[in-house]
């Protein structure tokens, strides 16, 4: 059996409508990312995309709340005071 890549985005619809965020993030992980992102011969916005689709596609459910859990329809956790 072959080895599988887990970090390796599914396939991005490219017929889908886009939709535009405004994204603000350190200097220094900017200039990582960017640097990535040209050794892998890619544009920035196609890393990001492809970082953002392998985040949301190990996402099982809801992201849990902080400092708590989720189950079903209901959240339990605490706020800081």
């Amino acid at each position: 059996m072959g080895h599988v890549d887990h970090h390796v985005a599914p396939p991005v619809d490219e017929d889908a409508d886009l939709a535009q965020i405004m994204l603000q993030l350190p200097e220094s992980l900017r200039t990582h990312v960017e640097q990535i992102a040209a050794v892998e011969g890619i544009s920035v916005n196609a890393w990001l995309v492809r970082a953002v689709t392998v985040a949301v596609g190990q996402q099982h459910g809801p992201p849990p709340a902080a400092h708590g859990a989720w189950s079903g329809k209901r959240v339990t956790g605490y706020l800081p005071s």
